[in-house]
């Protein structure tokens, strides 16, 4: 047995860093992903692919939003090769009739990226190129051609080609397609024929055009096409120079067929509209054949010991959702998180049944999804446009992988975690220290006023989402843009520090729904408030202790004049946040503000958590002495301080929160580190406004 490098040590708790020797079965896009997101994290990377090279095929693939996000997370531009935008979807009954169309442009703002129209040769040609180029992180992988395998051990981490020779390493990856002979590892599964075949051809444009007889898409759109036996698909790729197209239809109608494929295109398409007819009599004769698509028992894991499977080896996709080929670049993506660059490979086991715990579940599900979509038809006196397929996409493209992943591996290294001071907030993770648990009672606040800064903006919901405390929470939509508030506070003559002040910073995140366990009972809704900080630690106990609030102390140095509004925060002199807001001008507080918009005035949930003394017991965040965990609701937090304030609106704003480390920023750098991973795709408004009134804390109720 030959190991495939002598050079750099396995992953050991030696004194060199950890690097784990991976070998991926399979060079199409999923194996390719996995190189490139394993690359990156410092691991050595080969590559087995059976075929004497690598190449994808002339067609084109669609790429939805969840997995264009993960191609630029993994440094590949799409439109690099000329992947065009998908910004019109229509739909057309096999008689000519078209019976609807969506406009993405309407709806591209729901998602962090664009849909995309590529081709499968550029986009696998661009994936070897990041995964063997010199440049980039971490060494290039090895890529072996023409090396079949024969067997996999998963508990060697060892593979055996059909040459007979064999190699070792710490991790093996099966992304050898839906015949994956690394599948035969952990399971007997094997394909068989779905009840679908498929006609794949591609024109050019040159050739099509100016033809008014044939069935031409505009640019940058996809047409979907319904008969009784056939969906077909048909859309613009390349730069708008080529045209893909895929004719669905039921496996009896082809099966053992061995004549011209052509001819039986034709054959099903009767009936069809003459523009559709003759687009497909251009279809090339010598690269036209039947495809079969293939389906496959859900496997009940896809990982054992040391071997993981991705992409058709875990879990093959018929095309009816355009997922297939997305969800091996989760795969990827996920792997890339799990076995990040400090894994030992004592650690490769655990890690990967962290991966089966992100994927599995995610993976079988649209699995199933999209065969449910592929019975869709358009049936006699029932014009199905797709309502289905929407929502099932809604399911899809509402994820972010490597978020969703990292939060899987935060919370298994919170668990893993000697001593943890769980404090809320917790959805942070633990405190490096124990704080200060005294209490002490707060009077109710008569007549203060209240200056409140506030910037609202559009940042990422799936990343908002990791900082929800249970499933109990979500959006009210499965976009993968929200909307959240960065709100200071500066509390002026407060009655119960016998007239003097202090100063608050307020997250809020909007859009949010609370959904109680008792069945039928309809969600609340509201803001979700995560954090809020302090400059007065008095301040900071009696909001924890007496109201629950998610309070941390820090220094708060607020500058304002007419036309200017500055808030600096730090922590013992180390500036960690900064909020601007330029050009102010008069312009009156509207509460009727378009909520899709501006959210308006509303309750506030919070996650209380009281750890105790005592007797340590088994909670959801690991062994703890814990008093009480539970969620409140402060149906009118901020309605009456809005109602009453004057307001001036701001031309401009800013926000910096800086990435500092943990010596720099010791008691509040898991919490601000998190705050600084938000991106802020838009500023949707800054205003200052001043009050006669301070938030009201006291009309909270315990939920659940």
């Amino acid at each position: 047995m030959g190991d495939v490098s002598e050079s750099i040590p396995n992953g050991t708790d030696g004194d060199h860093t950890p690097s784990l020797r991976v070998l991926i079965v399979g060079g199409g896009i999923g194996g390719l992903s996995t190189a490139i997101a394993l690359r990156h994290q410092g691991h050595e990377v080969h590559v087995f692919e059976q075929a004497s090279s690598i190449r994808g095929t002339g067609y084109g693939i669609h790429l939805a939003p969840n997995g264009v996000g993960l191609l630029r997370l993994l440094g590949y531009n799409p439109e690099t090769g000329d992947a065009v935008p998908m910004n019109n979807i229509r739909f057309f009954k096999h008689t000519g009739d078209q019976f609807g169309h969506e406009d993405r442009k309407l709806t591209a703002g729901r998602w962090q990226n664009e849909w995309l129209l590529a081709s499968r040769v550029e986009l696998l040609g661009g994936l070897l190129q990041l995964a063997t180029t010199v440049e980039g992180k971490g060494d290039p992988a090895i890529i072996h051609l023409s090396s079949k395998i024969r067997a996999v051990d998963p508990e060697e981490a060892t593979i055996e080609l059909e040459d007979g020779s064999s190699f070792h390493g710490d991790v093996v990856i099966g992304a050898d397609g839906v015949y994956s002979r690394a599948r035969d590892a952990i399971t007997k599964t094997s394909p068989y024929p779905s009840s679908h075949n498929c006609f794949r051809m591609m024109f050019s444009r040159k050739d099509l055009e100016p033809d008014p007889s044939i069935h031409i898409p505009t640019d940058e759109t996809m047409d979907m096409i319904y008969s009784p036996h056939t969906k077909t698909i048909i859309y613009t790729t390349l730069g708008n120079t080529k045209y893909n197209c895929v004719v669905t239809h039921k496996s009896e109608l082809t099966e053992g067929y061995i004549g011209d494929p052509k001819e039986k295109l034709l054959e099903l398409c009767e009936g069809h509209d003459a523009k559709f007819v003759n687009l497909f009599r251009k279809a090339d004769p010598a690269t036209l054949k039947v495809w079969p698509l293939y389906d496959m028992d859900m496997l009940s894991t896809f990982a054992k010991s040391r071997l993981a499977l991705i992409g058709d080896a875990a879990h093959p996709f018929t095309p009816h959702l355009a997922q297939g080929a997305v969800m091996a670049m989760e795969d990827a993506v996920s792997l890339g998180v799990m076995l990040s660059g400090d894994t030992k490979s004592s650690e490769v086991p655990e890690r990967l049944q962290l991966f089966n715990k992100a994927r599995h579940e995610r993976g079988t599900f649209i699995q199933k999804l999209s065969l449910v979509v592929g019975g869709d038809r358009v049936q006699e006196g029932k014009e199905n446009n797709e309502l289905s397929v929407r929502k099932h996409l809604d399911m899809a493209l509402s994820h972010d992988e490597h978020h969703a992943s990292s939060q899987i591996l935060r919370e298994w290294q919170w668990k893993r975690a000697k001593n943890p001071s769980w404090l809320q907030p917790t959805v942070f993770g633990p405190f490096p220290t124990q704080s200060d648990s005294s209490r002490r009672s707060l009077t109710r606040k008569t007549g203060p006023s209240t200056v409140i800064a506030s910037i609202v903006f559009k940042t990422s919901a799936t990343l908002l989402r990791n900082l929800f405390p249970s499933e109990k929470y979500s959006f009210e939509k499965s976009d993968t843009v929200a909307v959240a508030t960065l709100s200071i506070r500066n509390h002026r003559n407060v009655d119960w520090l016998a007239g003097g002040t202090h100063d608050s910073l307020v997250f809020s995140i909007h859009g949010v729904q609370y959904n109680a366990s008792e069945a039928g009972e309809p969600p609340v809704r509201g803001s979700y408030c995560p954090i809020m900080f302090d400059n007065l630690s008095e301040a900071v106990v009696a909001e924890r202790e007496r109201y629950g609030l998610p309070a941390v102390h820090t220094d708060i140095v607020c500058t304002y004049d007419t036309g200017h509004y500055q808030a600096r925060l730090s922590w013992r002199g180390t500036e960690w946040a900064a909020l601007n807001l330029h050009g102010l001008v008069s312009d009156p507080v509207n509460i009727e503000n378009d909520e899709n918009v501006l959210p308006p005035p509303s309750g506030t949930f919070v996650h209380r958590y009281m750890p105790a003394v005592g007797e340590a017991v088994n909670g959801a965040r690991g062994k703890q002495h814990l008093d009480a965990e539970y969620d409140v609701y402060y149906p009118e937090s901020d309605k009456q301080m809005v109602e009453s304030s004057t307001s001036r609106r701001a031309t401009t704003a800013t926000i910096e929160i800086k990435q500092l480390d943990l010596d720099t920023l010791p008691t509040l750098h898991h919490i601000v580190a998190r705050l600084a991973e938000l991106p802020i795709f838009e500023i949707v408004e800054a205003r200052v406004s001043t009050s006669d009134r301070a938030a009201d804390w006291s009309t909270g109720s315990r939920l659940g």
